[in-house]
């Protein structure tokens, strides 16, 4: 998926010396045409992205805290997990989550991150 970060990149370090870099990400969406203007929108997606210290590479969460702001472009890949859980008022929630395989700046220079 291509789109921008949203807010900049948290970090969370584990005990065992890992890390977690916590990403929030906006792409475009369904577009549809506005009835009474008769212009055409795109509706923005927004999702949540993960991105952890380990593997053969193992610096995928440092590099993205590193080079990641808010209002970044870039292009990331990786697995989609559905969230779910209930609300304090018993409301069912769900969101959809991107465990980063791979990112790549788009208005960086073209620099990869990582790759898994």
């Amino acid at each position: 998926m291509i789109g921008r970060v949203t807010r900049d990149v948290e970090t969370r370090s584990f005990a065992n010396g890992g890390m977690v870099a916590k990403i929030g990400f906006v792409v475009d969406g369904k577009k549809t045409k506005d009835e009474a203007t008769g212009k055409w929108t795109t509706k923005p997606v927004w999702l949540d992205v993960e991105a952890f210290n380990r593997g053969e590479k193992g610096k995928l969460a440092s590099l993205c805290a590193e080079y990641l702001k808010k209002g970044s472009q870039c292009m990331i890949s990786g697995k989609l997990e559905l969230q779910e859980w209930n609300d304090p008022q018993g409301n069912k929630r769900c969101k959809l989550l991107i465990e980063a395989e791979d990112v790549q700046l788009i208005d960086g220079g073209n620099k990869a991150v990582g790759q898994l």
